[in-house]
């Protein structure tokens, strides 16, 4: 069977170094080439954090004419058109930008749009820091011959305010493929972990209010912070809430990193009000831990039976879910074995399998 050869524009590896929608795509790129796809990114290859996931990708890269800006820009959008018409099955964006957008029309081949969240539209707030998104979002889901959504709660919510893409979706679970570390003693439970970017419906500040009451009852837990270092802002709340010598911000940590964290944390808490999937909850079920999570949201689908599900917004449920995995063994060790068959069944392996069948289906 031919390789079906996939285009993507190079936005989301310009603008969001690691993590999220970034890491999506470099795992979706390395399954599916494994499987026999051929990527193309329409980027230069010097302006992308390398990584071994793009080993076997190939680089558009735009020529200097000397004719100005403008003459060299037309013949560079000239040059892809016709390189990418006669070696491109179908387009596949990482994001809703006006250039990859200009991309799928001039490659005027399948288009295939993935979604991974409504946070936009959930929450018209961060609307202001992207005012684009939702314009090029909407333009893009129409021009789609499929979307594919990260979650079901996410394909729900995408027909709650999209109604006329209801017949264009398919949903196909994210997967991960992190393993607990090999050679690795029994760990030694000392401290809860949370991963990932702390603000607004992220709840990072009602976990700390959870961390505060755990103290307060004589429960001196203790949290690691893997993510952005902290601000004034952070470093002033933890120290109002007399967490500071508690609280350990490990900053942004690599993948080889991770798997540890996780293995040798009581537990994930991940206290977000609102995900299109929530990754990190999976990767700590994979890792060999369990999760403290939002029982709203898409986390009851990823988190499953794995972990503890709590009403996030009250900081007491999430402080009784600490301290109920801290001092019961029983229950954590249920957990655990719960949250490893649950990681066990999404993989970036399924994953990829079901993108090849829907690539399959356009060309």
């Amino acid at each position: 069977m031919e390789p079906i050869r996939i285009s993507c524009d190079a936005w989301i590896f310009r603008y969001q170094k690691l993590g999220g929608i970034n890491t999506y795509f470099r795992k979706l790129i390395a399954h599916t080439s494994r499987l026999g796809c051929r990527w193309t990114i329409n980027g230069d290859h010097e302006t992308i954090h390398p990584t071994p996931e793009f080993t076997s990708v190939k680089f558009t890269r735009n020529r200097q004419f000397g004719l100005g800006p403008k003459a060299d820009y037309q013949l560079n959008r000239a040059r892809q058109y016709i390189r990418d018409r006669c070696a491109t099955d179908l387009y596949h964006p990482s994001y809703y930008d006006w250039i990859a957008m200009s991309d799928a029309r001039i490659i005027s081949k399948p288009l295939l749009v993935t979604v991974h969240d409504c946070i936009h539209e959930r929450f018209p707030e961060w609307q202001q820091k992207d005012p684009h998104c939702i314009p090029a979002k909407i333009r893009m889901l129409r021009m789609a011959d499929q979307i594919v959504c990260i979650s079901q709660h996410t394909a729900d919510d995408l027909v709650h305010f999209y109604p006329w893409t209801k017949d264009r979706i398919r949903v196909i679970l994210s997967g991960t493929d992190l393993r607990p570390p090999s050679g690795t003693a029994q760990p030694r439970l000392d401290s809860f972990l949370y991963v990932g970017t702390r603000k607004g419906y992220k709840n990072f500040d009602t976990l700390l209010d959870a961390l505060a009451q755990c103290h307060r009852l004589g429960k001196p837990l203790r949290l690691k912070v893997v993510g952005p270092e902290p601000d004034s802002t952070d470093l002033e709340n933890a120290k109002t809430a007399g967490i500071a010598h508690a609280i350990e911000w490990l900053g942004y940590v690599s993948d080889d990193q991770l798997p540890a964290l996780y293995h040798h944390s009581i537990a994930l808490v991940y206290p977000s009000l609102y995900e299109g999937f929530g990754l990190p909850a999976l990767d700590a079920m994979a890792c060999g831990s369990t999760v403290i999570a939002h029982k709203g949201s898409c986390l009851p689908e990823v988190v499953g039976d794995g972990g503890l599900l709590v009403d996030a917004s009250d900081p007491a449920q999430l402080r009784d879910a600490m301290i109920s995995l801290s001092e019961s063994e029983d229950t954590r060790s249920d957990l655990l074995n719960r949250a490893k068959q649950r990681a066990s069944s999404l993989s970036w392996d399924a994953t990829a399998h079901h993108y090849l069948n829907t690539y399959r289906s356009l060309i």
